[in-house]
């Protein structure tokens, strides 16, 4: 299996469990603690990309943007199903809290902002792994430079 196989294999999965993911956070962070699941949001957004780090740029992208198309357009037909179960459940165990409109766009911006933050966290690891990968190899050089210039 190749690089790109692997890429997209792990956007597949990423994708399909962010899609279970995000409606129960969505209710979660309505019922429970905004700002918990806020940080829950970004906390998995960091660990995605730092995930997606590990493959080259063009595989990267196409499975970063494979898993933001495919945890979206699965996430809205799985909270249709998910919202009516966790409402009723919600509602037999204490009051359950409706976000308002403003509020769900709050919600919503936060987790487009978090799909943002995925390029972003792969972008620096991805760097950051290019500025090591360089800079052995130029240690490396100074050392075979250093070694020949005391053996003449």
């Amino acid at each position: 299996m190749n690089d790109f196989q692997k890429a997209v294999k792990r956007a597949l999965l990423f994708g399909f469990c962010g899609a279970v993911i995000l409606p129960v956070i969505h209710e979660c962070y309505a019922n429970i603690s905004k700002t918990l699941f806020t940080v829950i949001i970004f906390v998995l957004a960091v660990i995605s990309g730092v995930m997606f780090s590990k493959f080259d740029v063009k595989s990267a992208l196409v499975s970063i943007s494979v898993f933001i198309a495919l945890t979206s357009a699965l996430g809205i037909c799985l909270y249709l199903l998910i919202h009516p179960m966790i409402v009723s459940f919600l509602s037999n165990i204490s009051k359950y809290f409706r976000l308002s409109f403003i509020e769900s766009e709050i919600y919503y911006e936060r987790v487009i902002l978090a799909f943002c933050v995925v390029y972003i966290v792969y972008g620096l690891t991805h760097l950051g792994i290019v500025f090591v990968r360089k800079t052995k190899k130029t240690n490396e050089e100074i050392k075979t430079y250093i070694d020949n210039a005391f053996n003449d």
